[in-house]
């Protein structure tokens, strides 16, 4: 997810118009971009270890919003050890958000505590706080020009 919003970011500040808008101006224009009632995504997860070895994971995420809140579910489809694995979210206004993983090696269903919401998501760097949807209104922002450069 930060990866799209950071890209959409890029894109968006490639258009000279944008010069002047606002920082906040540019993200609520994003916002409203990405923020579709139902979405599909497919993804490819690398993981390199420090040794310079790949891992790929594959991936179907699920996207639902219904009014202010997001259902989404994260399946993955490869390699065949974590094929089938699930990880789907509930979100709430007025408490925290419901996660689970369901792991089919195991035939069990885990709930995912508020407690263990920093905890590494099957195996990689991200935490299972990483994939929860950012609310704009969490952080300021400051435009800071046209000036091009490397991301990567």
């Amino acid at each position: 997810m930060k990866k799209i919003i950071i890209s959409s970011i890029i894109l968006l500040c490639s258009i000279p118009l944008l010069a002047q808008k606002s920082g906040r101006q540019i993200m609520e224009m994003v916002d409203e971009q990405t923020n579709l009632p139902n979405e599909y995504q497919e993804m490819e997860m690398i993981q390199v270890s420090k040794n310079g070895k790949t891992m790929n994971r594959l991936m179907k995420m699920y996207i639902e919003r219904v009014s202010d809140n997001r259902k989404s579910l994260i399946v993955f489809t490869s390699p065949s050890d974590i094929e089938g694995s699930a990880f789907l979210t509930l979100e709430n206004n007025d408490r925290d958000d419901d996660n689970w993983l369901y792991l089919p090696i195991l035939r069990r269903t885990r709930r995912i505590s508020s407690s263990d919401i920093t905890d590494k998501f099957m195996g990689s760097d991200f935490t299972y706080e990483d994939l929860e949807e950012e609310d704009i209104n969490d952080f300021t922002y400051k435009y800071l020009g046209d000036e091009k450069g490397e991301w990567f």
